[in-house]
């Protein structure tokens, strides 16, 4: 986009009252094609805070599948980059994720096997070597932090799993096998797992639809917490329990109960799952689109999060999510007979409801796709197709607090749009819409980019965040403690004993350890012991513990994390003096002075034998 242009309806914006205004696009414009050999598979786009994005999407090479990506680079989209030309298997499935510095992580299937991904690590770099992630996976979605650490999850034979990505390296989070009954059917179909990855980049949560036998067997959705290489417990499922208005008390249906499940997360932790359950009227099931918060590791309270009359006549399908770090959100959803299109806003925690997207009767599947910006605006882009003999377009309506003008985005140029939109926001100056569209056997990729909104109260450069989190009031309940079985975990202050301390503001935290060792006294510093200078002033000195680091995502106040001497499940302290080191660094990056305590770490107690 003309950087020039950007600026002036930003201004135009500022100066206009608070309703939406008409957006300033960019339309239609080929990122490649049209070409024969560009396949249907939908693309994929993603829009990091720093507004770099990129799209992917399949081609044939040689009669094989190849993945593509394009990067949106000075206001125009780049050139198609293959990302592995060597790849002699097909590709499927491919999913993409953008993070600060043009850093793009893409995923797919390989062949009749592997789930990989490939990394490029910034902008103008290329794609490195594909990683394995599942063995004989399906797909993986993909969600990355501004400062390029994330996850994947996705579905392993019929078991959900996910990896984290720090860097360029990929950790499996453990345990390996997500669901809540492994073996159960989860992930497949209607069931497909989504993930979302906090805006410091150091938890996560993933969502998924299992099938379960309650009388009959139906489909649940579950949620599990992700921080670090650790999955939290998956409790009770999401589904609504209770009666609505109009409706039979919920019980046993023929048809799965919930389904089709969508994730995203604030800043603050909180996570939003939107899906669909079957709710009975007379005898007669109708799906309803509904979402309830996850808080820590547990479903909060449920909102009915459609439109649709006390007794509705169809159900409701595909409900995607999109959340900024303020806990703004946008829901998109449709109808699964007449078509119509729904949306919601979110904030402060209450789902309110917008109603139908597009007024006018819809001859297809609208399949629609939310985006909101960290400053509050966003775009809804969907298919429309008027009549039978009318061409399907796509069309766009951005939001600030209420549905801006309607945006044809699809070039008729390119033909008939033939496969479902993909949307992205980042910081929320634009947001950026691919699809397809088919003309004969040839298709294109086309990509638009719009112009958000701009709130007015909103200052165009806000104060940056400057203060540093105050890590304070460290102790450690024991200094001097056996090796222990048991994993990290946080936690208020309330209950247990372990490392405590409090928070000024919420923090990603992490926990360094530094083995005590002999020393000599040697110009102010203590050294290592050497024959020159052993008959110097002995010392202590500490040496930092390789791998030895554990990073936490706290909320400000009063903390604890439990400590055994484990650092994870594969690596422990060994018996000895150390120093450990707290330090805080809040979302802006502001570290806070390092916090310090000693302990003693001893052998782990051998159990007793009996009497022979």
């Amino acid at each position: 986009m003309n950087k020039s242009l950007t600026a002036a309806l930003i201004c135009a914006a500022l100066l206009a009252s608070a309703a939406p205004a008409s957006a300033g696009i960019v339309p239609g414009v080929a990122v490649d094609g049209p070409s024969a050999d560009i396949q249907g598979a939908a693309p994929r786009i993603d829009v990091a805070p720093d507004g770099s994005a990129a799209l992917v999407y399949l081609k044939q090479v040689g009669g094989v599948n190849h993945v593509f990506v394009s990067s949106f680079v000075n206001g125009a989209w780049g050139a198609p980059v293959d990302v592995d030309p060597a790849l002699a298997v097909a590709a499927d499935q491919p999913r993409i994720a953008v993070a600060n510095g043009g850093k793009v992580v893409v995923t797919y299937k390989k062949g009749a096997g592997a789930v990989v991904a490939q990394v490029r690590p910034a902008g103008g770099a290329a794609f490195g070597a594909s990683a394995d992630l599942a063995p004989a996976g399906a797909h993986a979605e993909l969600d990355l932090a501004g400062n390029g650490n994330g996850y994947a999850a996705g579905r392993n034979n019929n078991d959900i799993f996910a990896q984290r990505l720090d860097g360029t390296t990929w950790t499996p989070v453990t345990p390996p096998v997500l669901d809540k009954v492994p073996t159960e059917e989860a992930g497949v179909g209607n069931n497909e797992a989504r993930v979302a990855t906090a805006p410091d980049g150091a938890s996560g949560v993933v969502t998924w639809a299992e099938t379960v036998a309650m009388p009959a067997t139906e489909a649940e959705v579950y949620a599990r917490r992700l921080t670090g290489t650790t999955a939290g417990p998956v409790g009770a499922g999401a589904h609504i329990a209770t009666t609505l208005p109009g409706a039979d008390p919920y019980g046993p249906m023929l048809l799965p109960s919930a389904d089709q499940p969508d994730v995203d997360i604030d800043a603050g932790g909180t996570a939003w799952v939107v899906f669909r359950q079957n709710i009975t009227y007379g005898g007669a099931a109708k799906h309803r689109a509904f979402s309830r918060p996850f808080v820590g590791d547990a479903f909060g309270g449920a909102q009915l999060i459609d439109a649709m009359p006390e007794v509705p006549t169809e159900g409701r399908d595909l409900t995607r999510i999109d959340v900024n770090g303020a806990g703004q959100g946008l829901v998109t959803h449709h109808g699964n007979m007449t078509n119509p299109f729904e949306w919601a806003s979110l904030a402060g925690g209450t789902w309110t409801k917008g109603g139908l997207v597009e007024t006018a009767a819809n001859g297809a599947v609208p399949q629609g796709s939310p985006a909101i910006g960290e400053n509050g605006s966003g775009l809804i882009s969907y298919n429309f197709k008027g009549g039978a003999a009318e061409p399907v377009v796509n069309r766009a309506k951005t939001t600030l607090g209420a549905l801006g003008d309607v945006q044809t985005l699809s070039n008729p140029a390119f033909g008939d749009v033939t496969g479902s939109p993909d949307a992205a926001a980042g910081p929320g100056a634009f947001a950026a819409v691919t699809f397809p569209q088919t003309s004969g056997t040839n298709r294109t990729i086309v990509a638009a980019v719009v112009d958000l909104p701009q709130p007015p109260q909103q200052p165009t450069n806000p104060p940056a965040d400057t203060t540093a989190p105050d890590v304070t009031g460290l102790r450690l309940s024991r200094k001097r403690f056996r090796l222990g079985s048991a994993l990290p975990s946080a936690a208020a202050v309330g209950t247990g004993t372990a490392i405590r301390f409090r928070l000024s503001e919420a923090a990603s935290v992490r926990l360094t350890f530094s083995r005590a060792l002999p020393g000599r006294r040697v110009r102010g510093a203590c050294r290592k012991q050497t024959r020159r200078n052993r008959g110097r002033r002995r010392c202590t000195r500490f040496v930092n513990v390789r791998g030895a680091a554990i990073t936490r995502s706290l909320g400000a106040g009063a903390r604890r994390v439990n400590f055994a001497g484990r650092i994870s499940r594969r690596k422990s302290l060994k018996p000895a003096a150390y120093r450990l080191t707290v330090v805080g660094r809040d979302q802006a990056g502001n570290a806070s002075r390092p916090d310090r305590a000693r302990f003693t770490l001893l052998k782990k107690k051998k159990p007793r034998r009996g009497p022979r």
